[in-house]
């Protein structure tokens, strides 16, 4: 894989995984039930984990010290702004790099009415999916492209995560539709540990 390329990837996958911890705390926020919450806000907390990753790699290749190993990647210091269009980090988006967020929040979700509904938690958790999906298959397809064995690893770690991530939520969404509630401290599910 091309510098070039890879600096876009990771580009798309930097904002990937910010639009993810933003739908996701706004997702805890939205729903009544503690596990929702609970669930949505440990998503949120590995997608900022993610976009770690991403920045140091990006940071890494663009100062050209090549791939970084993704526990290395994960321990070195770094402070961004996740609200900042250049994380604050002074950082551009790279020739060739596509916009990959067309929504940030289901289309089902009315901004005033149905806060905490189940409607909402289960549009909340077919979305999860959807970014989840979209994730998983640019991770795949570029860890399989690449031959840097570093990168292969990191998009080989992603990949588990993301595919962690999609077996919890839909998991949690047919649990919900199948109970039309989330579990509680007497019948939490296994897919939750």
């Amino acid at each position: 894989m091309k510098e070039r390329s890879a600096l876009s990837v990771l580009w798309e996958g930097m904002i990937n995984e910010r639009d993810g911890y933003r739908f996701y705390t706004e997702a805890a926020r939205r729903t009544k039930h503690r596990r929702g919450k609970e669930m949505y806000e440990g998503l949120a907390d590995d997608e900022a984990q993610h976009l770690h990753l991403f920045l140091v790699e990006y940071l890494a290749l663009s100062e050209g010290q090549g791939w970084v190993a993704p526990q290395e990647a994960m321990r070195r210091e770094l402070e961004f702004d996740m609200d900042k269009p250049d994380f604050g980090l002074g950082l551009a988006k790279p020739e060739g790099a596509i916009a990959v967020s067309e929504k940030l929040f289901p289309k089902e979700w009315d901004q005033e009415a149905k806060i905490g509904s189940l409607d909402d938690d289960l549009a909340a958790l077919r979305f999860g999916m959807e970014i989840e999906e979209r994730a998983y298959k640019l991770y795949k397809e570029t860890g399989d492209a690449t031959s840097d064995p570093k990168a292969k690893e990191g998009f080989a770690f992603l990949v588990k995560e993301e595919e962690r991530h999609y077996q919890l939520i839909e998991n949690a969404y047919h649990y919900l539709s199948d109970n039309e509630t989330w579990w509680d401290d007497e019948q939490a599910p296994f897919f939750t540990g």
